[in-house]
């Protein structure tokens, strides 16, 4: 602590005695050895012996800064089926018990929104749901379908396909990680429509005509903030997946949360509910997310229809 102080304190005097501010300099001389002192340029000195035996400031080492948030690698990776189904590959934090209090925010404007189907069904058509399927007003008034981030997280993956075949509705896909392991899905954002950072990301990605991912650089998000103005399609060529008779607008996203860190009721309950589809990665850690917005809980059972495996219908 001494020899803290002693640097600290250390000035030079001239002829008349006057004390200088003036900060040390490398090569200057020093008090005792092991002293640390700054520089003018905020570099580190410390007091070290020369050959000759003189004590002279030595440029040091800086601290480390503190580390800024980065995600250590994707936490969980699908292996294939539901006999290896998904691995831990790094440690994450642990989450809380409740996951509503990492899901703060409501990713859709309720207000704007005619319909939810509720996540975990069997569409006879397009095959296992495990996500939610919200869908929005097309005389929505100011033609925007804001979506936001429901929680922190990392997106690690991306999507981007034609679906819709018609200039300007081409389909984004977004994955995020929290940063303890509950991942969340976005799919039929709108491409051109997403916040800059994302929409650089999405930009990388080859346009495909189906939905695979790819696995992207890191992207910060906040709970709250903008991830898309846009979802589905303006318009469409009837026959197509997106389209509703006779090609008209067709706005709706596409949301589901997932915990693969323990399998779903639904899995633990019937072991051959994942042996119907032993390649659907989603399915047996799929959450039912209304269930995670207790503020706005009235106002979705009010949008929300059909059965599920594993949200409650009232």
């Amino acid at each position: 602590m001494g020899s803290l102080v002693l640097a600290s304190a250390l000035v030079a005097f001239g002829a008349s005695g006057a004390v200088s501010a003036a900060p040390p300099k490398a090569g200057d001389r020093c008090p005792k050895v092991g002293a640390v002192a700054k520089d003018a340029q905020g570099r580190s000195l410390v007091c070290a012996k020369s050959k000759g035996g003189r004590l002279t400031w030595r440029v040091g080492k800086n601290p480390a800064p503190p580390p800024s948030p980065s995600p250590a690698g994707v936490p969980y990776e699908w292996s294939g089926s539901w006999e290896r189904g998904w691995q831990r590959v790094s440690t994450p934090p642990p989450c809380p018990s409740n996951l509503s209090s990492l899901f703060t925010h409501l990713p859709f404007d309720a207000t704007d929104v005619t319909s939810i189907r509720r996540p975990g069904y069997s569409n006879p058509q397009s095959g296992y749901k495990p996500h939610g399927h919200v869908r929005f007003s097309p005389a929505d008034a100011d033609g925007v379908q804001r979506i936001v981030a429901p929680a922190d997280g990392w997106l690690y993956a991306i999507g981007r396909y034609q679906e819709a075949y018609t200039p300007g509705n081409d389909q984004v896909i977004l994955d995020f990680f929290t940063d303890c392991g509950v991942m969340w899905r976005f799919d039929h954002l709108r491409d051109g429509t997403l916040a800059p950072a994302l929409q650089t990301a999405v930009d990388r990605i080859a346009l495909r005509e189906d939905s695979r991912t790819t696995r992207v650089t890191p992207v910060r998000v906040k709970a709250g903030d903008v991830i898309a103005t846009a979802v589905g399609a303006t318009d469409c060529e009837v026959g197509r997946p997106l389209c509703i008779p006779p090609g008209g607008p067709n706005y709706f996203v596409d949301f589901g949360v997932y915990d693969p860190r323990q399998l779903n009721g639904a899995a633990l309950a019937d072991p051959a509910y994942l042996r119907d589809a032993p390649m659907e990665s989603f399915k047996g850690i799929a959450v039912c997310w209304l269930d995670l917005f207790p503020g706005s809980r009235s106002a979705l059972n009010r949008l929300a229809e059909g059965d599920s495996d594993y949200c409650t219908v009232p």
